[in-house]
């Protein structure tokens, strides 16, 4: 079975998703296509949404609600605000998971990327962090 598996890497619902998906994966043994997704520079302009930080508060505060309904139903911890969301650069992870991704390390980087921005409150957007990625 192939699966073409589109994401952001700085998607929440991508990291609270993330590590089931792998479980599947492995489970089912799943070829994977990963298919990274700009929501910032081409999903939003063209669907016609707004970056979080331009939503007004009553869909910032839903989309909160709902990472938190989220979080506690899969019993995945999350950072709902993390204090390095939204990055500066938001193409600069994609880039480093496109190159991971090449280089054959599907998932597993852009799984840890989720991670260090929802999970462990990491300033991954900076491009040094990236010198602990190996690949």
């Amino acid at each position: 079975m192939e699966i073409d598996y589109y994401y952001s890497v700085a998607s929440p619902f991508a990291y609270l998703g993330s590590s089931r998906f792998q479980d599947l994966v492995t489970k089912y043994k799943i070829k994977v296509n990963e298919k990274l997704v700009d929501l910032v520079g081409r999903i939003f302009p063209e669907t016609g949404g707004l970056p979080v930080p331009k939503r007004s508060p009553q869909r910032q505060k839903y989309r909160l609600d709902e990472l938190i309904r989220w979080s506690d139903f899969l019993k995945i911890k999350i950072n709902q605000k993390p204090k390095f969301f939204p990055p500066k650069d938001p193409h600069l992870p994609a880039r480093f998971t496109m190159a991971a991704i090449q280089s054959g390390k599907n998932l597993i980087f852009g799984h840890d990327c989720l991670k260090a921005l929802w999970a462990k409150r990491s300033r991954y957007f900076r491009s040094k962090i990236f010198k602990r990625f190996s690949f």
